[in-house]
């Protein structure tokens, strides 16, 4: 069995500032917006479940008996079904 890499290994070291394929840097960045590409920041939620659980528990709570339950479900619905490989 091999031995695990942990954080410190070379494997999972950072790159340094001279590395040009690290997405900081200017080079990377220069090269996906010579390609038409532009770096974005977005924030998401707190996927964690215990939150996740909550959230997911209180709209439903809000939604239910509500004209808007059936086009909430339909949307669940059809955003959660994908054709098989």
């Amino acid at each position: 069995m091999s031995p695990t890499l942990g954080p410190m290994d070379a494997k999972h070291a950072m790159p340094n500032r001279t590395d040009h394929g690290s997405a900081d840097s200017p080079p990377y960045r220069n090269r996906q917006a010579d390609g038409g590409m532009r770096q974005r920041c977005v924030s998401v939620p707190n996927p964690s479940p215990a939150e996740s659980t909550a959230e997911a528990k209180r709209n439903s709570m809000l939604l239910r008996g509500r004209p808007e339950e059936a086009e909430a479900t339909d949307f669940i619905t059809r955003a959660t079904e994908w054709p098989d490989p």
